[in-house]
């Protein structure tokens, strides 16, 4: 009998053994799957810094890509223009590149950069007022108070050669084209004096411009006379 007690205190015993070992070998695994959790957590968090770091890299280069930096923020549209004005062939094109140098120059530009502007926006202005003008020129209305559309064109071509003459009043060809609009019917007679003045007593200004201005001017003076 007390054999029997004993063998069942031992076995009691080994329960109990086995018992605790389980416990902690459980304690041991949650432990382990907790410090998993926490290392994919680390992970998950450092894979989504990087990926940020990444995606405000890529915001960055889009933007140096644009064409624009923060000292020279109308480069872009200066780039388009002066691309522009290579392949230019009708008023459409012109068009496009008068407002992208307009565009670049509100922007801002460099020095340099808008000096280049302002000379490109010069010659793209003549060149738009002087296709505008062929379009009077070859065809005088009889009675332009009669054909709005004649004092329409003939009033945008003066504005695109002010502004050309603003940026550069040595123009020579925009000062003539603007005699020759302002002597027509209509016109201003004392603009147009004033403009082919300036080519008539510019030393360099082409001969055959000076003549040509000089010949008007004289026909204007002429005319005023016999007023």
């Amino acid at each position: 009998m007390s054999q029997l007690r004993s063998r069942i205190a031992f076995v009691v015993f080994l329960l109990s053994c086995l018992s605790l070992w389980a416990g902690g070998v459980s304690r041991a695994e949650n432990e382990a799957t907790g410090e998993a959790a926490k290392e994919n957590k680390t992970d998950d968090a450092a894979a989504k810094s990087s990926a940020t770091k990444e995606d405000k890299s890529g915001d960055k280069s889009d933007d140096s890509t644009s064409g624009g930096t923060p000292s020279n923020p109308g480069q872009g549209d200066l780039d388009k223009a002066t691309q522009l004005k290579v392949t230019a062939e009708g008023l459409p094109d012109l068009n496009e590149v008068v407002d992208k140098l307009d565009s670049a120059i509100e922007k801002g530009l460099d020095k340099d950069n808008k000096a280049f502007a302002e000379q490109l926006l010069t010659s793209t202005l003549l060149q738009r007022a002087t296709m505008l003008s062929s379009a009077i020129l070859d065809r005088q209305a009889q009675d332009p108070r009669r054909d709005l559309r004649w004092l329409q064109i003939r009033q945008y071509a003066l504005t695109d050669l002010q502004r050309a003459v603003a940026l550069d009043d040595k123009l020579w060809d925009a000062q003539l084209l603007i005699g020759r609009l302002q002597a027509l019917p209509l016109g201003d007679p004392n603009a147009a004096r004033r403009a082919l003045s300036k080519v008539c007593d510019a030393e360099d200004a082409a001969p055959e411009q000076r003549a040509e201005s000089c010949a008007l001017r004289g026909v204007l003076q002429t005319d005023e006379k016999k007023r």
